[in-house]
């Protein structure tokens, strides 16, 4: 019997087109080559177990200012047709690629010496985008399966060129 992540992976091989399974295993390589080398999870992509994590954008608003405590924020979930394009929507709908909002208020007092004029709370609204568990999955199927195949297509490839 699978598992979530096993049936995830079924679901998507299924459902996914070729140019959706391909624009996934490169973006998701790709941003896993980050993670690996990652410093800084707060700004730059991370592992949370076998899932990869994106800080994406960050808004802030400051009590202390009028013009900052009367813009509106958005707080929408990321639209992956607009972030990848129609494979990322796809794998969205599947569940592979999710995104969070979260939200944090810091206070600050008032601070002569660093100009600071009254006290204030900051909030700050983070979005961050998941390449979730059955994504590595699924690349990694993928690549094991593609592995002779990129073979063939470099060897192709190097003929034309040469």
């Amino acid at each position: 019997m699978a598992n979530g992540t096993e049936e995830d992976v079924f679901r998507a091989a299924e459902s996914l087109s070729d140019p959706d399974l391909i624009e996934l295993f490169k973006e998701f390589r790709r941003r896993a080559r980050h993670a690996d080398s990652s410093k800084d999870s707060k700004k730059d992509a991370h592992w949370d177990g076998d899932a990869v994590v994106i800080p994406w954008t960050e808004e802030t608003r400051d009590s202390a200012l009028a013009h900052s405590r009367e813009t509106e924020i958005d707080v929408s979930p990321l639209n992956f047709e607009v972030v990848f394009g129609s494979w990322g929507g796809n794998v969205a709908r599947l569940g592979l690629l999710t995104s969070r909002v979260s939200h944090r208020e810091v206070e600050y007092e008032e601070d002569s010496e660093r100009h600071i004029d009254q006290d204030g709370v900051l909030s700050i609204y983070s979005w961050t985008l998941t390449f979730e568990p059955a994504c590595r999955a699924l690349c990694d199927l993928l690549e094991r399966a593609l592995g002779g195949v990129q073979f063939s297509v470099n060897l192709i490839e190097a003929r034309r060129a040469g």
